[in-house]
């Protein structure tokens, strides 16, 4: 009887195996033709992510330990520095200059960047030949995840120059005025990443953080950036004006 059972369970369990392969297989095979049908937008948008992936993995590093890639941390403490000054704008020539004709990138920056290379690329010779190919160290992911948060929001900014950028130009075209599309497409496309983050949570049973967001959301917004905004606003109006006293 024992083997009896012992042989039907061996059965039960490659049986069960097969089964597992063949859904696997068919998954697999699933997601082929789906790549086949949707193979030209595909390549297409590959064409264009592609580049942007590579900038954003070389300037932003892993966060978790899941992540990690001795390469490209060995590669990312000299690259991360430049991405930052650029996406701040610090390569950009100054409106004073531009007016005299002397439309040159600062090279107080350059220069900045130049020298920090120096310690970082001793901090990168020390992650390739000091470290474990499996393993990250607490510290230095910790010092990552610093890295990586200041870079995200620095692409963040970046990005929202973009499309506030596209966005004058859409109006321009349309002759739309710039409070119309700020009522409209702006708002909808700031609420979407919100939307999700909100959906997930909710999915995954944090539904009270998820009502909380949607109010404490909309209210930082209002306080902080809108305030931080106005602040700046004012500062610079101010320097104008002092300027143009002294002048």
């Amino acid at each position: 009887m024992e083997k009896e059972a012992f042989l039907s369970s061996r059965s039960g369990s490659s049986a069960g195996g097969q089964i597992d392969n063949l859904y696997a297989a068919q998954k697999i095979k699933m997601v082929f033709k789906r790549a086949t049908f949707d193979g030209v937008l595909n390549k297409c948008w590959l064409i264009v992510e592609l580049p942007l992936n590579i900038l954003r993995d070389y300037t932003c590093p892993m966060a978790e330990y899941a992540d990690w890639n001795r390469n490209r941390a060995t590669i990312i403490p000299m690259t991360f520095i430049w991405g930052f000054l650029y996406l701040q704008g610090f390569f950009n020539p100054d409106d004073e200059d531009v007016e005299k004709g002397e439309a040159k990138p600062g090279s107080f920056w350059i220069k900045v960047g130049a020298y920090t290379m120096i310690p970082m690329v001793a901090f990168a010779i020390y992650i390739k030949f000091m470290t474990k190919v499996t393993q990250p160290p607490v510290n230095i992911m910790f010092l990552f995840a610093i890295i990586s948060f200041v870079n995200s929001i620095s692409w963040i900014g970046f990005t929202c120059d973009i499309v506030v950028d596209l966005l004058t130009l859409l109006g321009q075209i349309l002759s739309v005025p710039k409070a119309m599309l700020g009522f409209t497409l702006l708002a909808w496309g700031n609420c979407l990443g919100d939307m999700q983050a909100n959906v997930a949570m909710t999915k995954k049973g944090f539904g009270e953080m998820a009502i909380t967001g949607c109010m404490a959301g909309p209210i930082f917004n209002i306080l902080m950036g809108l305030g931080l905004a106005t602040i700046g606003g004012l500062l610079a109006d101010q320097e104008g004006e002092n300027k143009h006293d002294g002048s």
